[in-house]
Parts: structure tokens; sequence; C-alpha cells
């Protein structure tokens, strides 16, 4: 159906045709990736290690052990992981290209490092490291805010306008309204103090 509608428009490619068919800012195409990220990417592991396990049922069940202890290897890797705003990512991919070049001048990222690193230089929020450093640790005091790492790298990755947005893109952030709105109200102000527009 989607290909017969890209020919009924005219449009080159899928690409076209959906830019022609779903207009969109990048605001909310940062929403929209980091909604679909959050809901697909985190499932993915699990999904190609028991996709593997094709074949007679006896051959399942014998990899069954070995797929759940690659699973628990997967997950254990991020015991000690820290949530990362893009512009974080855009800087460590910036840093390790620059080392990587003064090694051999014509290096160049793979092409999925390569994607990652244009995505991250296109929806960055911040333009200061020391920026990041300090509003992550704002915004993580428990005497001011105490919000938790994916709330803060959620603030900061997606700069929401206003409550009503902040609250409708982090659900979590109701949870400190116990004495009402105002602690989450001077987050978002600080946040955008910094985000580039």
């Amino acid at each position: 159906v989607g290909q017969r509608e890209r020919e009924r428009s005219g449009a080159a490619s899928p690409e076209d045709w959906r830019k022609e068919r779903f207009p969109t800012t990048d605001r909310r195409l940062r929403v929209a990736t980091s909604s679909i990220l959050s809901a697909f990417l985190f499932p993915l592991p699990f999904f190609l290690l028991c996709s593997g396990a094709v074949g007679s049922r006896p051959a399942a069940m014998a990899e069954k052990k070995s797929n759940v202890d690659d699973i628990n290897e997967i997950y254990e890797s991020f015991d000690n992981a820290k949530m990362l705003f893009m512009s974080e990512v855009e800087h460590i991919l910036s840093e390790t290209l620059k080392a990587r070049k003064a090694e051999t001048v014509n290096y160049e990222f793979g092409q999925v490092v390569e994607k990652a690193y244009n995505y991250s230089q296109r929806f960055g929020t911040f333009n200061d490291q020391n920026q990041m450093t300090h509003l992550k640790g704002q915004l993580s005091d428990p005497v001011n805010y105490g919000f938790q790492q994916h709330e803060i790298a959620l603030l900061g990755n997606l700069c929401p306008d206003n409550l009503d947005e902040a609250l409708h893109l982090i659900p979590s952030l109701k949870q400190h309204m116990e004495d009402g709105s105002d602690k989450v109200e001077k987050a978002i102000v600080q946040v955008q103090s910094f985000c580039r527009h």
C-alpha cells in the first residue's frame, strides 16, 4: 500500500514521500526518534539473540540456556552505564575522531559510528561540555531537584518548551510535583538557558 501511495504522489523515494505526507520540525523528529529508540532498541538485543534459535524444537531448547546467558551478559554490561546527553555523544565521538586522525590521517569512522556521529551533531542541544557537567550536577542535587539520570538526560536532549510538554514527554516528572510544579518549571527554565536552538 505504501509503495502505491508513493507512486501516486510522485515521490522519488520513501524518504521524500514521508516528508511530503508527514511534515515535521526537528524537535518533533527528535521526540519521535527518542520514543522509537526507547520502544525498539531496548528489546532488540533480546529479539536478535532469540531469533537465532531457528530450526527444530529440540535444537531451540538446547540453545535456550545459552541465549539466556548471553542476554544476562548484555544487560550486566550496562550495570555501570550512565545516561548521556546527545551533545556528550557528539563530544566523545569528535574527540575520538581527532585522536584517530592524529594517528592515521585518512582515518574514517565505520558506517554505523558515522551515522551515530551525524545524528548526535544534528540533534545535540548544548555547545559546551562545562554547561552539560554543571547542568547534570544541578539537576541531580537532591536538595534542589533530585531528578533521576534518565529524567536529566531526557530534559537535556528534548529541551521541552513548557511544563505540559515536559510532563507529556517525561511522565515520571510528575512524581516531583507533590509540593507543586515550581521545581519542574524551574528545571525547564534552567535547561532552556543552556540549550542551543
